[in-house]
């Protein structure tokens, strides 16, 4: 259509949508390789599954959304962060919907600093015991 701007090819899609968790899976190779790497795998005590909303990761590429508080996940997967914006499209997800595009907001100088690598992670949970 004129006017219109092409979308952008999916970087992943949600798989199910149930039990108060919308489950996906990264489908773009570029995204797999960050998402694998990157990411931390450890749990951390100070971010918890406390809202709709709650990004983390199951496994290398795996990754859901909280539609409903899940305390059951915060020591069984890292919680690696919010929802700012779209709440609404929660209520709306279903299985196969694509995830275009995902964009991590840093707030303040402490937060653009901040590392999101495994060691820097591990770093931090020593800390917090």
């Amino acid at each position: 259509m004129a006017g219109q701007r092409p979308q952008p090819a999916p970087i992943g899609k949600f798989l199910e949508v149930k039990g108060g968790l919308a489950s996906g899976i990264i489908v773009s190779d570029i995204q797999k390789a960050v998402a694998g790497v990157t990411l931390p795998k450890a749990t951390n005590p100070a971010l918890k599954h406390d809202a709709p909303g709650v990004l983390g990761m199951t496994y290398e590429n795996r990754f859901y959304l909280t539609l409903a508080k899940k305390p059951d996940l915060d020591a069984k997967y890292p919680a690696i962060g919010k929802l700012v914006a779209g709440a609404g499209v929660l209520k709306k997800l279903k299985a196969e919907d694509p995830v275009r595009s995902v964009r991590i907001i840093r707030v303040g100088q402490a937060a653009r600093e901040f590392k999101t690598d495994n060691a820097t992670f591990q770093k931090l949970l020593e800390k917090s015991r």
